[in-house]
């Protein structure tokens, strides 16, 4: 018998004996393949390139971290959350449920805080989206990754964080795959252009959220989805001015819109990526007037019955059906 495998029988004790001379039976590789499994493959242990910095643009100070999967050698975009007013977002970059994701697409993920700017950051164009992209490139330029410089871009945040998304994609809309405002009283009512309306969004509410964001998020919705927005609106149930569940929707709403604007097989080396334009009429189309309802209604654009100027809008049935079981539910979003 070979000395390790004698050594661990006599300290395991006589209950464990049998099965390490049946290990040693097998032969030593084996055994140890048994007694010491390799663990299965999780979001907590994909391993990545994580860096901080900082920069600023217009007077709009921005500390951001990246995470960055080891798994892939070329990007093809990056996923940017920002925080409410206050907040550091930072932690997102290398969540367990974040790294995954980024994993899976292929992605790099920022995770951002804006410190000491007060509500100016909001306002892509005044300095805070200028400040964002510097310090992408210089995220790019550290970790050797310089197509993360032309990235196309998934934007979300919440509150503050998520003027600041949608603030961007009015201001550089060719940049962005998709976008996601979560309960947002100060969302800028600016005039939209053709290309901004383009970009797949969502906006959201909460059930007991603050006075202003319902009116706010419905009011941004209302106006551009007449206009030919490819936006939706959504209830978060029984969720104050929070978070909420609202990532269980945006998520799979990030990963169609990945599959129906990214190109396939391109990746932003020498330059940015031509995000493939999506047609509002072979999306899907569901009743915001109804929410709570089993009987809210969602349809193909051209089957749908209602006012489609006033509907929210779905890149395709996988979307519109998540959408429906998070409206009316009354128990907010699942997984």
């Amino acid at each position: 018998m070979n000395r390790p495998y004698a050594s661990r029988a006599l300290s395991c004790g006589i209950k464990f004996q049998c099965l390490l001379w049946v290990l040693c039976a097998l032969g030593p590789a084996v055994a140890e393949t048994l007694l010491d499994p390799s663990p299965p493959k999780t979001a907590a242990s994909l391993t990545g390139w994580v860096h901080d910095n900082s920069a600023t643009a217009g007077g709009v100070r921005i500390e951001t971290r990246v995470f960055i999967p080891a798994n892939h050698k070329v990007l093809r975009g990056l996923i940017v959350s920002s925080p409410g007013f206050g907040g550091d977002g930072r932690g997102f970059a290398t969540q367990d449920r974040t790294k995954g994701i980024a994993d899976n697409w292929g992605f790099a993920a920022l995770g951002v805080k804006f410190p000491g700017s007060r509500i100016k950051y909001i306002y892509a164009d005044q300095g805070s989206g200028r400040a964002l992209l510097k310090s992408i490139r210089a995220h790019a330029a550290s970790s050797g990754h310089l197509e993360l410089g032309n990235a196309p871009l998934l934007l979300f945040g919440f509150s503050h964080g998520g003027a600041f998304s949608y603030s961007f994609t009015l201001w550089r809309p060719s940049r962005v795959i998709a976008f996601a405002c979560n309960k947002s009283g100060y969302a800028t009512t600016a005039a939209t252009t053709a290309a901004a309306r383009a970009v797949p969004g969502m906006f959201f509410f909460g059930e007991n959220d603050e006075p202003s964001v319902r009116p706010r998020m419905t009011q941004i919705l209302l106006a551009n989805r007449s206009l030919g927005a490819l936006w939706s609106l959504a209830v978060d149930w029984g969720v104050p001015h929070a978070p909420g569940t609202a990532n269980n929707l945006i998520f799979p709403f990030f990963d169609e819109a990945i599959k129906l604007r990214v190109p396939q097989g391109v990746a932003p080396i020498s330059g940015p990526v031509s995000l493939t334009e999506l047609s509002e009429l072979s999306g899907y189309l569901g009743e915001n007037m109804s929410f709570g309802s089993s009987s809210v209604a969602v349809a193909s654009y051209e089957t749908f019955g209602g006012d489609k100027g006033k509907a929210s809008w779905f890149p395709s049935a996988v979307i519109a059906n998540k959408w429906h079981e998070c409206v009316s539910r009354h128990r907010g979003c699942p997984d």
